[in-house]
């Protein structure tokens, strides 16, 4: 399905942004902190109401097969929210957001987000935008990182000391949240910027469909093991006969794992 904009946040012929001097001057990311089945499931209703939120995940994946979430994190209608998934019954609360067809969500480098929450949510993401497709199809350079694009856009340079932090353990430090927030809180300018970008341009209907295959691609995988080398970028464009090749490898790598991961904890409890 093609991603449907949100572009009703319009105000006349210029999108709703938050002033770039505020960001500049921030020092601390207020959020909420969702840690209860009851707030998430009241968050979701809010969320239903939004055009768009802005998703990031925080995960550990190196004692399992599939990640394990240690956060998750929203931004809406300059808002932000950090989603405990280590204090909820379940994260499936969250895919009537991620289904709706009214909600873009929005991503930056979707791979691994959509592999986690499409398997921790059990549900297939509907409409997605992914800010570095965007941002290269606006001429900006392929797979440009986070930290890179908000640099780019809004001339903040970001903290990178919390990417190989621990986000099981608990309590998380104030400096993980911060990092965390920001993941999702920047993100929002950015994506009203580009957005804005992207609708004078004549690439928005390459994006869609850019985003769409690609979520079809990940969650192909995730339903299917033998289909996962499709997750690696440009194996759709391989020749048949080197996507039989990629395919065995892959499912040779994935195998590979799933004993090292055995051996490694000696139990197999753990691998899911």
């Amino acid at each position: 399905m093609a991603v449907r904009l949100a572009t009703h946040f319009l105000e006349g012929s210029r999108l709703a942004m938050v002033d770039e001097t505020q960001l500049r001057a921030l020092e601390e990311i207020d959020f909420t902190w969702v840690d209860s089945d009851t707030k998430l499931n009241e968050c979701v209703e809010s969320w239903l109401q939004e055009p768009y939120i802005i998703l990031d995940t925080e995960f550990e994946r190196s004692t399992t097969f599939y990640a394990k979430p240690g956060l998750i994190q929203i931004a809406a209608s300059g808002l932000t929210y950090l989603i405990d998934p280590l204090s909820l019954t379940s994260l499936k609360p969250l895919a009537a957001v991620l289904e709706s067809d009214e909600v873009v969500i929005v991503l930056h480098s979707m791979s691994e987000d959509i592999d986690l929450l499409s398997y921790a949510c059990d549900c297939h993401i509907s409409n997605v935008f992914d800010t570095q497709i965007a941002n290269a199809f606006l001429g900006n350079g392929s797979s440009v990182g986070y930290q890179r694009l908000v640099e780019a856009e809004l001339d903040i340079a970001l903290d990178k000391g919390e990417t190989r932090s621990d986000w099981l353990k608990r309590p998380l430090s104030s400096k993980q949240l911060q990092y965390a927030a920001a993941d999702v809180y920047y993100l929002e300018t950015i994506y009203k910027n580009l957005l804005e970008r992207l609708i004078k341009s004549p690439w928005q209907s390459a994006v869609e469909e850019d985003c769409a295959r690609q979520v079809e691609s990940i969650e192909s995988a995730v339903a299917d093991p033998q289909n996962a080398y499709l997750k690696l970028r440009g194996a759709w464009d391989l020749p048949l006969t080197k996507q039989a090749l990629l395919q065995k490898l892959v499912c040779w790598r994935d195998e590979m794992l799933l004993v090292r991961i055995f051996l490694k904890v000696g139990c197999s409890e753990t691998l899911v």
